[in-house]
């Protein structure tokens, strides 16, 4: 495919590729994705795997995919009946569920480059839109869909980039377009500062930064501090998953290995008492 994918972040390309390599990604996404950044990564992550109790960035990435989809499962069995993922990227997330959850519909939001290869990459089959989360309104913020189906934005591998006032500031903007909505839910991923403390850790999340050419940001002091910051930002209720928790009942890899990431799972509105899943760990 002649398109450029220069203008992706290497760490698209990278999990896109740690996705593929495990069974989770989409042969139609082939042409436009490039492996060569984890090719020449993943050797050094396996260097430094017994020194953080057998994980890689590879174990990482696919544990918080994995568990995303355990709590998305769970927000459908709890009646959710639309989803957002953005940002997309390489995920084929949509594709797998929305072949298991005929009844859900489902959108793949990005920013407009990478948007534009998937539309042309999956054709009419996924749903791919134009979503910009740091806009609060405008032809491409998340406030200009309908409101009347239950709702999940999923935001994976997005807010560790970013100071924390504009994680924030997100966590804002999709709380109150989820209060428009019968129930909602943020799912997603954070770093916090107390899971980066071991210095093989910091190391490890700086190498990613700098394949992102960015700075990994670590938020918050603990999980109650950011779970108290997304009740504040407008979330009834809000849960920080430490991937343990879920690792030996999913069988997901290295499950003893330490925790770089909590996934969110915030929720606003009431549910249905007949589907009603608490937001509970584990």
């Amino acid at each position: 495919m002649a398109d450029d994918t220069s203008r992706i972040s290497p760490t698209a390309h990278y999990t896109g590729a740690v996705w593929r390599a495990n069974g989770l990604g989409d042969t139609r996404l082939d042409g436009v994705l490039s492996r060569t950044v984890h090719r020449f990564l993943s050797p050094g992550g396996r260097l430094v795997r017994p020194f953080l109790g057998g994980a890689t960035l590879d174990t990482a990435l696919l544990r918080r995919h994995l568990i995303i989809d355990h709590l998305l499962h769970r927000a459908i069995c709890a009646g959710a009946t639309r989803v957002f993922e953005v940002p997309a990227g390489f995920s084929a997330r949509g594709l797998r569920f929305s072949s298991a959850h005929r009844g859900v519909q489902w959108v793949d939001g990005d920013l407009a480059h990478m948007a534009g290869l998937r539309r042309a990459a999956l054709g009419p089959e996924q749903r791919v839109e134009v979503i910009d989360l740091l806009a609060d309104d405008g032809p491409h913020a998340l406030s200009r869909f309908p409101t009347a189906e239950p709702t999940v934005v999923i935001v994976e591998g997005l807010f560790n980039y970013f100071p924390t006032p504009v994680v924030v500031d997100m966590w804002v903007r999709v709380a109150r377009f989820l209060q428009q909505c019968p129930v909602g839910w943020l799912l997603g991923d954070i770093a916090l500062g107390s899971h980066v403390r071991n210095p093989l850790v910091r190391l490890f999340l700086m190498a990613l930064g700098g394949i992102a050419r960015g700075r990994m940001t670590a938020h918050f002091d603990g999980p109650r501090d950011a779970e108290s910051t997304l009740l504040a930002s407008g979330f009834t209720e809000a849960t920080l998953h430490a991937p343990q928790a879920h690792a030996r009942a999913l069988e997901l890899p290295t499950p003893d290995a330490p925790d770089y990431l909590a996934l969110i799972e915030a929720r606003v509105g009431s549910l249905d008492p007949h589907h009603a899943i608490p937001l509970t760990p584990g």
